[in-house]
């Protein structure tokens, strides 16, 4: 029930730095498991945008190399957050 994303990327000359999955159409983030934190420590509001499965990623060296540079510095960013422990407690 599932290709080998690699030879389809082969196949069709796909060059992209990073290639992101995206969850079926019918799951969005408008829940409260992203739409709070998100909106409450970043001040931003997710939507009903369509969920990427950050564990399901493939591109070149560079990409991949870039891309865990952005979630290390995202999981920092999260570390030290109050936010999330002070409005969860009320």
């Amino acid at each position: 029930f599932q290709r080998d994303p690699f030879v389809t990327a082969v196949q069709s000359k796909q060059n992209h730095p990073l290639v992101l999955f995206q969850e079926h159409p019918t799951v969005i983030n408008t829940h409260w498991l992203t739409d709070f934190p998100v909106s409450s420590c970043r001040e931003h509001k997710v939507g009903k945008t369509p969920v990427l499965c950050s564990g399901s990623v493939m591109g070149s060296r560079e990409g991949i190399l870039d891309y865990i540079d952005v979630m290390v510095d995202e999981f920092d960013y999260w570390k030290t957050r109050v936010c999330l422990s002070i409005k969860i407690h009320r």
